[in-house]
């Protein structure tokens, strides 16, 4: 019942994702529990595809805390919504973007900074 309830929130869209037909942060704190976090999943991975597509690198730490080391899925979304989201009409997805565009030791290849874990 709950998969339904996260499928039926994607399918009946605010008047901010109908007028600009992309996840934004005001959509993501308007709701919470596990509809929240399908909202972040998504634009998670429209994020993590679009950056290693253009730098050409596997993101390999998709999931980091407020110190940039590794992190879970929880702590990079309340990270997104905190310090990412600059109004709530920002992309979801492109906050994780600019995330991930600041921190390039996210990616395979990269030396790690001192201190940092993956």
């Amino acid at each position: 019942m709950k998969k339904f309830a996260v499928i039926g929130l994607l399918l009946l869209p605010s008047e901010s994702y109908a007028a600009s037909e992309v996840i934004s942060c005001g959509d993501v704190t308007a709701v919470g529990g596990e509809a929240r976090m399908a909202l972040h999943k998504l634009a998670q991975e429209r994020a993590s595809k679009e950056i290693e597509e253009f730098i050409e690198r596997r993101l390999v730490t998709p999931y980091v805390d407020a110190f940039g080391s590794a992190g879970d899925e929880e702590s990079t979304a309340s990270l997104i919504e905190v310090f990412w989201c600059e109004t709530s009409n920002t992309p979801l997805h492109d906050a994780y973007y600019r995330l991930y565009s600041r921190n390039k030791h996210l990616f395979e290849g990269v030396e790690l900074p001192p201190g940092f874990k993956r």
